[in-house]
C-alpha cells in the first residue's frame, strides 16, 4: 500500500504542508523575523502560499541541537549507503566481465 506522502516539510524558514487536492507544498507558517518574500526567494520553484500564514517561534537552542544531530547521523547513514551501492556496482561489473 503506498504511503500518504509527507505531512509537513519543516525548513529553516518556515513550514510547508501539502495542499488538499493537488498535494502541492504550500507555505502555511513562517518563523518570526522571516518574510514571505525571503522564503519565496529561497525556494527553487514558484511557492504556493496559504491565504493565512501563521507566525511561529523560531526553534530553541535545544531543538536546533537535536535537529543538527539528526542531520549529522542521517548524512553518515547515507554515506554508508553510497559506499555499499558503489561496492555492489563494482561487484556486478566484475561478475559481468568474468562471464563475458
Amino acid at each position: 500500500m503506498p504511503g500518504a506522502g509527507p505531512q509537513a516539510v519543516i525548513t529553516d524558514l518556515g513550514l510547508l504542508k501539502p495542499m488538499t487536492g493537488s498535494q502541492e507544498l504550500t507555505l502555511v507558517a513562517r518563523y518570526e523575523n522571516v518574510s514571505v518574500d525571503r522564503i519565496r526567494a529561497g525556494t527553487g520553484w514558484p511557492l504556493a502560499v496559504a491565504d493565512t500564514v501563521d507566525v511561529v517561534a523560531a526553534p530553541t537552542a535545544d531543538e536546533l541541537r537535536v535537529l543538527r544531530d539528526l542531520h549529522k547521523r542521517t548524512k553518515i547513514a547515507h554515506a554508508g549507503d553510497a559506499r555499499r551501492s558503489r561496492k555492489n556496482s563494482a561487484s556486478v561489473t566484475q561478475a559481468s566481465q568474468l562471464n563475458a
